[in-house]
């Protein structure tokens, strides 16, 4: 089934999922899964994390871990998902007075309008199909009513809050980690941007990317064997990698690789190049041209 029906229900999980997978990979899994998944307790208790007393619901709640960490903290925890399996995990596997979990899908949630203080939605909006998405919008809206009506509160300014550009696939680590809005972001924008970033020959194009993406900083890694298709993907004509921005400046050991930019941190994790330096696969640049703090 493609991501974009809009006839259908998604009902369920469309492969089979051991009920303990979230847990087991939390505690178990290579590094980038446990990775994964403690980052979302870690973007809670940064963003909105819960209040003693409050009343709050886990939706696509999977083998329990998010709900136990927020039963912790919260009042009353109810958690949902219509994995047979994972709330049997889960049931077992959790104990708590103050939590509940629940077989349901979605489209069905058995609770009272207004129940809810504040409703938790990780890692499961993406698997719906669109037509699914207004109405559960609709109904998460009734069980947790916000104080102020949304459309009334303006939005900060585009560009207000200074960014980062990072390589795409990175984009949703670098905001939770950074507390800063990512210029290039798995979830589904800033793709071109970051091309076009990337494949510059010319230092004073890069500049003007990052400075109309209001980046304040930039995160490279080795992006060599992608550039040839970034190139393509924004119509340059076929170019030496080795001339790309990407490249120029990642792999320069230079304080300034670029005149508008400074080096602020190499990551500890690497690899060793032929000439026997040590690359970071990670490094992290400061865009000097930007005003903002």
């Amino acid at each position: 089934m493609g991501p974009n029906r809009t006839e259908d229900v998604r009902t369920g999980d469309t492969i089979d999922i051991d009920g303990g997978y979230q847990h087991r990979a939390l505690t178990e899994g290579f590094v980038v899964q446990r990775f994964w998944h403690r980052l979302k307790t870690v973007t809670i208790e940064r963003v909105a994390p819960p209040e003693p007393g409050m009343v709050v619901l886990d939706l696509g709640c999977g083998s329990g871990v998010v709900a136990d960490w927020l039963a912790e903290r919260a009042g009353t925890v109810d958690a949902v998902d219509a994995n047979l399996r994972a709330i049997g995990y889960a049931r077992r596997t959790f104990v708590r007075p103050n939590l509940s979990f629940h077989l349901a899908t979605a489209d069905a949630l058995p609770f009272p309008d207004g129940r809810f203080d504040r409703i938790y939605v990780l890692e499961f909006i993406e698997h719906l199909y669109w037509g699914q998405l207004a109405a559960l919008f609709a109904r998460l809206r009734a069980l947790d009513p916000p104080p102020v009506d949304p459309s009334v509160v303006p939005p900060p300014a585009p560009g207000a809050i200074p960014g980062v550009m990072p390589p795409w696939s990175a984009g949703h680590f670098v905001t939770a980690i950074a507390e800063r809005p990512s210029a290039a972001d798995p979830f589904v924008y800033g793709w071109r941007r970051q091309c076009r970033l990337f494949t510059a020959t010319d230092d004073a194009e890069a500049l003007a990317i990052l400075s109309a993406a209001k980046c304040r900083y930039l995160v490279t890694t080795d992006l060599t064997p992608l550039l040839p298709a970034y190139a393509a993907a924004v119509g340059r004509p076929p170019t030496p990698t080795a001339r790309m921005f990407a490249r120029r400046v990642h792999e320069s050991d230079a304080p300034h690789p670029a005149p508008f930019l400074e080096r602020v941190l190499d990551s500890r994790t690497g690899t060793r190049r032929a000439d026997g330096i040590f690359q970071p696969r990670f490094r992290v640049f400061r865009v000097l041209e930007a005003t903002a703090p």
